[in-house]
């Protein structure tokens, strides 16, 4: 769950040392558990940790919300700083900050996640987005951006870090920061891509945002069959001619099976998207793979993406 202060996603990263068993007597350690969370509902929490852990040379591990595949968000021996409160969210009409760009943007707290962000866009009017990641439970301002972040839109807009405008932060020193493409510019550049918590704590992002759009999108099922290896032979074949044409695809591969869930394209009708799928479809069947194929328009990206992408526990 999103709001376990320490949990972990994969917990082999933790060395698996308090796995449930049928014994009750059986072994359970911390493990690589990091010893003490700091639920941090203010800058003035935040601070407090990073002077503790510098003070007294403390391991410190920042953890944003959402998931990490590899275990950054927790550590050894660490003291966690978890910022998964910092919700708050201001829309802006106009960004007035260094730069020649003055379109919509949006400044959102560390712990907003995305299908936050995108619910609350959506309600606007016009509804607008921010390009977030694919699974909805994924906290934005963290590692996220910090690692580039890539989704649904980014085949149209660039990574998410693309769109970042400025940053408010706490350095290991203890310092609050406005970071920003004149200001602490050094820091912009680092924190645009350059490694999650390698840099500063994050308090919030300010992002570009950008107009809903109608858009289609479609499943493909390659299941049960000699012949899925010749379909994700085919599928990896076409995946620049899907990318080149402004398509986003969400796929896993699991042995006798490809699952492509969804193929997105925004702003795109379902006939165009169609005609983008069809010489990639031609040819699965020409290569006698046996596949499920569904496609479907809708009204916004929003109501595309609510549709077809599944919900994932973070």
């Amino acid at each position: 769950s999103v709001e376990k202060p320490g949990a972990a996603l994969w917990t082999y990263f933790t060395n698996e040392t308090c796995r449930p068993t049928a014994n009750p007597a059986d072994a359970c350690t911390l493990g690589y558990y990091g010893i003490y969370v700091i639920m941090a509902t203010s800058q003035e929490h935040i601070k407090a940790g990073i002077d503790f852990a510098r003070r007294n040379n403390i391991r410190l591990i920042v953890r944003n919300t959402g998931h990490d595949f590899i275990g950054r968000s927790t550590g050894y021996g660490s003291l966690i700083i978890n910022t998964h409160s910092f919700k708050s969210v201001m829309w802006l009409d106009s960004y007035t900050g260094p730069g020649s760009y003055r379109g919509t943007a949006v400044t959102i707290g560390a712990g907003v996640q995305g299908g936050e962000i995108l619910a609350q866009g959506h309600a606007l009017c016009p509804p607008l987005v921010v390009v977030t990641g694919e699974c909805a439970t994924v906290g934005i301002a963290g590692g996220f951006i910090q690692g580039g972040g890539h989704g649904p839109w980014t085949t149209l807009k660039g990574m998410s870090v693309d769109n970042v405008l400025a940053f408010d932060v706490i350095t290991a020193a203890g310092d609050y920061l406005a970071v920003n493409a004149q200001q602490n510019a050094d820091l912009f550049w680092a924190l645009k891509g350059g490694g999650p918590a390698s840099f500063a704590v994050i308090l919030s992002v300010t992002m570009k945002t950008f107009p809903d759009l109608a858009s289609s999108g479609a499943t493909l099922y390659v299941n049960g069959t000699t012949l899925w290896v010749d379909g994700l032979d085919v599928f990896h074949k076409w995946s620049n001619h899907f990318v080149d044409n402004g398509l986003y695809v969400y796929y896993e591969m699991m042995p006798f099976t490809l699952r492509a869930r969804p193929f997105v394209g925004i702003g795109k009708t379902m006939a165009e998207l169609q005609e983008m799928l069809q010489p990639f479809l031609d040819e699965l069947t020409a290569r006698g793979v046996p596949f499920e194929f569904a496609i479907k328009s809708y009204p916004t990206f929003f109501d595309l993406y609510h549709d077809l992408f599944e919900a994932e526990n973070a």
